[in-house]
């Protein structure tokens, strides 16, 4: 969706390179791991609470913070897939 007069899209998928933040950002929802580096500084919530759960399980702080439709259709394209040496191993105990 479209906010006030910007014209600037609320939910662009990637921050601007300089907006990124430094550190790795993947984390777990539902088994699958999601690399959110290039999303984190664009995220409504704000990239702390997604370096929050850098190598961890986020799923029960995903579904528990009410995301739209849009949000979970958009975890899809940060999906990391098919290759192993992305993904890291996610603390589940550490939630």
């Amino acid at each position: 969706t479209k906010e006030g007069g910007s014209g600037a899209n609320r939910f662009d998928r990637t921050a601007e390179k300089e907006a990124q933040v430094e550190q790795p950002c993947i984390l777990a929802i539902n088994g699958k791991q999601y690399n959110m580096t290039a999303w984190a500084k664009a995220h409504p919530g704000g990239a702390k609470i997604l370096e929050r759960f850098h190598g961890k399980d986020a799923t029960k702080a995903f579904h528990a913070a009410g995301h739209s439709t849009q949000a979970y259709e958009m975890l899809k394209e940060f999906e990391i897939k098919n290759n192993e040496n992305s993904k890291i191993v996610i603390d589940s105990n550490n939630v």
